[in-house]
């Protein structure tokens, strides 16, 4: 029979001398950027979801904690010479030149690029790219930076064909009705190891039209920070630029409900890394984040249609109606 006819126009990730390593996952691709500086030890901020620290620490790596300013900067590492540093890329909302200047006060620099797909690599550090937050496609990591790919065959290859229905599935059934078959993929990746990305996320990641998702993401990011920044107590833009392409328009208001309020509107968002709560100080920026911070999406899914719907909900419950 037939496989499916797919235009292969290209990753956007694609091997340079043995410079891109693909894996199934981010959290692998943090683990081995770790190897590649020969680094035990990892410092990762509260702010992050919880499964990167333990699936590190499953796999023998020691993790140290460091909180960050109002600046989404680190303030209190104090790295030793085998210790490596995860500097996050929050929301996909900080530019190269300001990540360049954070690094410079470390070595061992590992920046974790999940949530900015399109940023481009950095030469003297490792990057980890995850195209899931940004494509259909059920795995799948990016480990951008020098000969990133040299050692890559040493791990045995994802095959996720078996936990890939969803994604066809999503073409004739409503998001709510096959979530959970996503979340049974997104078990078996997480109870899965360090593999390398499947061959079939490899080819999905091959016919990607990624210039027009590109400029869908980055207009919808603009549009919702013209409708929204009125409202927003922190300044997303204060530290992109022209180059950045955010996984989500960060919303900060002072209303600890407003996730629950949404889902009633049938706009369904949820707050990032709640458990940060449980490690850091009540008043810290970790914890107003947790508290407060909501994703508005802007994928390529949505248009000026779906955001200003987005706005005028948010206008409406911010007004008390």
């Amino acid at each position: 029979f037939l496989p499916l006819d797919l235009k292969i126009s290209g990753e956007h990730y694609f091997d340079i001398d043995n410079n891109v390593g693909r894996f199934n996952s981010a959290r692998a691709g943090i683990f081995y950027a770790c190897g590649l500086y020969g680094c035990e030890i990892i410092w990762v901020p509260y702010y992050l979801c919880q499964s990167v620290s333990q699936f590190l620490l499953n796999h023998n790596i020691k993790v140290k904690y460091y909180n960050i300013d109002y600046n989404f900067e680190p303030v209190n590492i104090k790295q030793s010479a085998n210790e490596a540093v995860l500097l996050v890329n929050y929301y996909g909302i900080i530019s190269n030149q300001r990540l360049q200047s954070i690094a410079k006060n470390y070595f061992n620099i590992v920046i974790d690029n999940a949530a900015s797909f399109f940023t481009e690599p950095l030469a003297d550090y490792y990057q980890v790219y995850s195209p899931r937050k940004f494509f259909g496609v059920p795995d799948g990591c990016y480990v951008v930076g020098k000969d990133a790919g040299l050692f890559i065959k040493r791990y045995k290859q994802d095959k996720s064909s078996s936990t890939s229905l969803f994604l066809l599935q999503r073409f004739e059934h409503k998001t709510s009705t096959i979530y959970e078959q996503r979340m049974n993929n997104e078990a078996r990746i997480n109870s899965s190891g360090i593999l390398r990305m499947s061959r079939l996320s490899i080819t999905l990641l091959k016919s990607i039209d990624y210039k027009k998702i590109k400029s869908i993401r980055a207009q919808n990011f603009m549009l919702a920070h013209k409708l929204f920044g009125h409202l927003n107590l922190i300044d997303p833009t204060k530290y992109t630029s022209d180059q950045c392409v955010p996984m989500i328009y960060p919303l900060v208001t002072i209303d600890s409900e407003l996730d629950e309020k949404l889902r009633k509107n049938r706009i369904y968002v949820g707050r990032l890394w709640k458990s940060v709560l449980n490690d850091v100080a009540g008043d810290s920026f970790e914890a107003y984040l947790s508290q407060f911070m909501i994703p508005i999406p802007i994928d390529q899914r949505y248009g000026p249609r779906e955001i200003n719907y987005c706005y005028r909900i948010i206008c409406r419950l911010m007004a008390g109606e």
